[in-house]
């Protein structure tokens, strides 16, 4: 993606990402390890969004 910021080993930065499979439960405070591939991170959480009022499916 162009002007994409790139992160390399021992850099520090805040990120924004959100789960692609299914939902997790995480607070602020809780540390944090992710992969995927030959990438993996670790971190803290600092905030959650608000996700809303849980949506209502009609079947």
């Amino acid at each position: 993606e162009a002007g994409s910021i790139v992160l390399r080993p021992g850099s520090r930065a805040k990120v924004k990402f959100e789960f692609s499979q299914r939902p997790e439960y995480i607070r602020p405070g809780m540390r944090m390890l992710f992969r995927d591939g030959r990438v993996r991170g670790v971190g803290i959480i600092t905030a959650v969004p608000d996700s809303g009022p849980a949506p209502i499916i009609v079947k």
